[in-house]
């Protein structure tokens, strides 16, 4: 649901931009603390437009936040805020809080671990308490999955839901997405040969047990045969009582 209402407010604010209230669109869209995509609207014409203010502008100003907001991290927003002391410009908490939750987004899809001390570095956090209601939040939001490790004080992730990509990066992503499809197929492959020769090797086996068994059955069939011809022959051979008794009339 909230995933919809997000989507529902992007798609607002572009059409604000559109109509010819880039400036307005942008603010809101930086400030609502519920909105956490912003490409579609970054890559409107009259938006970008507002990129070709004078530095130090309102309008610029805006625009560089927004873009901050598309594809930067906390430490691209101190440094840009370093770069104009005299701005008289300023987000607004909820605005400042949110790119700490977009910074976690990036740092999870550089690595699955994070040790606190990393993310406490790159958010400006005094201490793991707000660290931990920011990932909260994080997860909330469904920007992230995974959990907490507090003996191992690291976030260990199994989700991250991608952010906007520049399309200066639109070739690199599809090259690693091409060479990701390529390694599947080649571990598809290998997967198959196994599965083969795994197969083969059961029916080897199947047969070799099969034969195995014949054997036996022969052998036992053999040893029971001995068994039996000379039980007979002892019974052949071992006089009866009548035959003792017509030797005895014979002689």
């Amino acid at each position: 649901r909230a995933s919809v209402a997000v989507m529902g407010d992007l798609k607002r604010y572009c059409v604000e931009a559109a109509s010819g209230k880039a400036l307005q669109a942008v603010k809101s869209a930086v400030e609502d603390p519920d909105l956490l995509v912003f490409g579609e609207l970054f890559a409107i014409g009259s938006v970008q437009a507002l990129g070709h203010y004078e530095q130090g502008s309102v309008e610029r100003w805006w625009f560089d936040a927004l873009e901050i907001f598309c594809y930067g991290m906390f430490h691209d927003y101190l440094s840009w805020v370093e770069s104009m002391p005299q701005a008289q410009i300023r987000m607004s908490n909820a605005a400042v809080y949110k790119l700490r939750m977009l910074s976690i987004q990036s740092l999870g899809a550089q690595r699955r671990v994070i040790p606190y001390t990393v993310l406490c570095e790159e958010l400006k956090l005094p201490n793991r308490f707000q660290l931990e209601h920011i990932i909260v939040s994080c997860m909330y939001a469904g920007l992230v999955r995974g959990k907490m490790n507090q003996r191992n004080a690291q976030l260990e992730l199994d989700f991250v839901r991608a952010r906007d990509v520049r399309r200066s990066q639109l070739d690199a992503l599809i090259e690693e997405i091409v060479q990701w499809r390529s390694r599947v197929r080649e571990v598809s492959t290998q997967l198959e040969e196994q599965g083969e020769t795994l197969a083969k090797r059961q029916e080897e086996a199947a047969l070799k047990a099969k034969e195995h068994q014949r054997k036996v059955k022969g052998i036992k069939e053999k040893v029971f045969s001995t068994e039996e011809d000379a039980n007979l022959n002892e019974r052949t051979l071992k006089p009866t009582a009548e035959t003792e008794s017509a030797m005895d009339i014979a002689r």
